[in-house]
């Protein structure tokens, strides 16, 4: 499982090892071209966010944009959302999950957007004491 708060850091000479600069994790599901999580980053420089994008050529235009601004506290995951969360992310390691898409039309019923409740129980199980999502 993936511990994303160990995905950044600052390389510590002494020790050899990456030293932890950051406590909390965000986490995107579907980020869609990145201007949120993006824009986030910046403001928010003593977190980890990391999104999670289905399609490979949004992805990589979101970890580009990221490296051509210097945006150094981002990691952009190529994968599902319930897979990722299910079978990649060490438990209680999230602090925050926000679901940006899809954005539901106001056509679609209310109990139709958590069709899947084992995504909305896995988000559950990967939040951190107290996080929300």
């Amino acid at each position: 499982a993936i511990d994303f708060r160990r995905l950044i850091g600052e390389h510590c000479p002494e020790t050899g090892r990456l030293k932890r600069l950051h406590s909390e994790v965000v986490m995107e599901l579907g980020a869609g071209n990145g201007d949120w999580i993006l824009s986030k980053a910046r403001e928010g420089a003593g977190r980890v966010w990391v999104c999670a994008e289905l399609r490979l050529d949004r992805a990589w235009e979101i970890w580009s944009r990221a490296v051509l601004s210097n945006v150094t506290n981002v990691v952009v995951v190529c994968a599902e959302s319930t897979s990722l969360l299910q079978k990649h992310c060490q438990p209680a390691s999230v602090s925050v999950i926000w679901v940006r898409f899809p954005q539901p039309s106001v056509s679609i019923p209310h109990g139709q957007l958590w069709a899947d409740c084992r995504h909305a129980e896995s988000e559950r199980d990967n939040l951190t004491s107290g996080g929300r999502g």
